[in-house]
């Protein structure tokens, strides 16, 4: 017999599932992202990337305006009607075309102010991919709703194989910065094709103001914290390539690009399964606070490891992989991992957040680390590259305990269970660096793929023997939820089932 969708069992086996097509999606991703990068990075200039990097900041930060919030609000919400859907479609499509158009007027006098003439033009025609990005806002938000990550990893699979290879064959042909452009472009291009092939849904000619006014009420307060949150995680890069130039930015992004990288396949693979789910469960706290627990451990097993490898092998890992011109990123990039640890713990209690209607408190934390940010980003510009890095960590270490404290007055999380969680993945995790610093230093002058194979190999098997030890029911119930979530698997071993505690 069936289990019925709403019961727990039904919910966990969706919920694992949604986990395997997001890690579908986010490691093929990522992994095709990362190739494109490692080979443009060996054709192309530290200058060509930084600025882009330059211009996506501006991109990016208008694309969060124009989303409006409207995808998240159409997930969280219970009960909806045709008209919500429509009415943000056409919403959406139409402040995406406004925005872009003032981007693209203001590209000149920002490339003026920061001393950058050739930024005018890459801003310019980066612009047209919030229009494009905003046709496919319902689908996505619809398939998230009913937990279809299959579809949505189909969709993200092809389009950045689709941007990888125009971004490829510019390079090659040698159109310098402007591959990276035709990348950017091609990606969402592809991306709005597929989703609205394997989707249903089509928007009607219809508008209704109230029903917009309904989803905007949510959707503003999210807005708001992504705005802030993006100003956030892209201040350090604005400072660079304002005071340092593109070129510093270029070696600054090969460190936040990892650190992003480890997030797509670490933190952020849970966090698209845990919005959905948590917001199913708003009403039932034990279920909730459970949910909570158990995905924030599911997390750190593959984050607090991945982090770690960075730390311990970036000295190899950057001339095997981008080339010995970008060895200036390797200390941007161990601390960088330092700070991926630090967001890791907050990442997931501001997902629990918005859940539960309250994007408003992650404005509020938000703000103070902006005003924080900008006064050690003013302090740490002058002294280079490192010390906005470090600058970074230590404002992410001040604000993270703000998290857990709103949080903890929503649901009776207890700060002693949710430690209890991650203690066996951060032992392990710890045991596998020291291995992995000690390879190091035994091999010493070694060819650095020699020193990075082997690194990276002891440091696994540290870990994984570790974990065995330290959190063998944790890995017991990831391994299960493997299991459920991957069709037809069959090769492995049903886990002994684990309760939740």
């Amino acid at each position: 017999m069936s289990e019925a969708p709403g019961t727990e069992p039904g919910l966990r086996r969706r919920a694992a599932k949604g986990v395997f097509w997001t890690a579908a999606s986010n490691w093929g991703n990522e992994l095709t992202r990362l190739l494109v990068f490692v080979i443009l990075a060996r054709v192309l200039d530290p200058k060509d990337f930084g600025l882009v990097a330059f211009a996506l900041v501006f991109i990016g930060m208008t694309q969060v305006v124009a989303d409006q919030g409207m995808a998240d609000a159409l997930v969280q919400r219970k009960d909806l009607d045709p008209a919500h859907f429509d009415s943000a479609f056409w919403m959406n499509v139409a402040f995406g075309i406004f925005l872009a158009a003032i981007l693209a007027g203001l590209a000149i006098p920002i490339s003026r102010a920061v001393g950058e003439p050739r930024l005018a033009p890459v801003v310019a025609v980066l612009a047209l991919s919030i229009p494009i990005s905003s046709l496919n806002l319902v689908q996505r938000a619809l398939m998230t709703r009913e937990l279809a990550f299959r579809s949505l990893a189909l969709r993200t699979l092809v389009s950045i194989g689709v941007g990888a290879a125009f971004g490829l064959t510019a390079a090659f042909l040698g159109f310098g910065v402007w591959s990276l452009v035709a990348q950017h472009i091609a990606a969402p291009i592809a991306g709005v094709l597929v989703l609205w092939r394997v989707s249903d849904w089509r928007p009607r000619a219809a508008f209704s103001y109230r029903h917009f006014k309904d989803l905007f009420g949510f959707g503003s307060n999210v807005v708001g914290f992504r705005l802030l949150n993006y100003f956030n995680r892209t201040s350090d890069q604005l400072f660079i390539g304002s005071f340092l130039g593109a070129a510093s930015l270029g070696f600054y992004t090969i460190g936040s690009r990892m650190l992003r990288l480890l997030f797509q396949v670490t933190s952020s693979l849970i966090d698209r399964v845990a919005f959905p789910l948590y917001s199913r469960l708003q009403g039932n706290t034990p279920r909730l606070v459970r949910a909570h627990y158990k995905s924030t451990a599911f997390a750190a097993l593959i984050a607090f490891p991945a982090f770690t490898a960075m730390v311990a092998l970036a000295p190899d890992f950057v001339p095997v992989i981008f080339g010995t011109k970008w060895m200036g990123s390797v200390p941007i990039m161990q601390i960088l991992a330092f700070l991926g640890v630090v967001q890791f713990l907050t990442y997931l209690n501001g997902t629990m957040l918005k859940a539960l209607g309250k994007p408003s408190w992650q404005v509020i934390i938000v703000v103070v680390t902006t005003v924080l940010k900008i006064a050690a980003f003013l302090i740490a510009v002058n002294f280079g590259i490192i010390a906005v890095a470090i600058a970074t960590l230590c404002v992410g270490c001040v604000v993270a305990p703000a998290y857990y404290w709103t949080l903890h007055r929503l649901i009776p999380i207890r700060l002693g269970a949710y430690l209890g969680h991650l203690k066996g993945p951060f032992v392990a995790s710890v045991l596998a660096g020291a291995a992995m610093f000690a390879i190091r230093g035994v091999l010493g002058d070694s060819h650095p793929l020699v020193t990075l194979l082997v690194g990276a190999a002891g440091g696994a098997l540290v870990y994984l023997a570790s974990i065995r030890v330290f959190s063998r029911a944790l890995a017991a119930e990831a391994l299960d939820l493997t299991r459920r979530g991957m069709p037809g698997l069959r090769i492995l071993r049903p886990a002994r089932r684990v309760a939740a505690r």
